[in-house]
């Protein structure tokens, strides 16, 4: 079998997903050959589920301290996309009947008022933060086995979790 480009492999974990059934990981020929082309997959991902979730409105950043990059074997936070049909405002509901396992995380969110710029400061970064708030990830992970992750294999399912982020109001 020849190996896949990175639409074939965003369509294949496109499928995962919405099968809902659990998996421990990736099946090794849907993980990408390196960050470059997780990130590759992460885009075809997005480009796949706008027509099915809505526009991408945001980004999620996981994986941002050393205790969750150690438990799940990555050195450097990852990244995914944030699409309209999964936002809420409070009050919202969810049913855990959706999800193949549910997964509740509180987090911070940060409206920017401007994008950010390539190579920015950190002076720049606060500069375009336009309000913070809280907030609550409803996630699904397929009862993935944390222990087996990867760095390659979670950026481009970073973008597939299914989350919905509650904004408090």
């Amino acid at each position: 079998m020849s190996a896949l480009d990175p639409r074939q492999k965003a369509e294949r974990i496109v499928a995962v997903f919405r099968a809902r059934q659990p998996i421990d990981a990736l099946a090794e020929e849907l993980i990408p050959g390196d960050l470059d082309e997780a990130y590759q997959v992460r885009e075809a991902f997005e480009a796949i589920e706008i027509p099915r979730r809505g526009e991408v409105v945001g980004y999620k950043i996981g994986l941002t301290t050393p205790i969750m990059q150690r438990l799940c074997g990555v050195d450097e936070p990852c990244y995914g996309a944030m699409f309209s049909s999964e936002i809420r405002h409070s009050p919202a509901q969810v049913r855990v009947s959706d999800y193949c396992r549910v997964g509740i995380e509180t987090e911070i969110a940060m409206r920017l008022g401007d994008d950010l710029p390539e190579g920015g400061g950190r002076a720049r970064v606060e500069a375009a933060v336009e309000s913070c708030m809280a907030a609550i990830e409803v996630l699904e992970d397929l009862r993935h086995d944390y222990k087996r992750l990867t760095a390659r294999s979670i950026s481009p399912g970073s973008a597939t979790t299914g989350t919905i982020s509650l904004r408090m109001t």
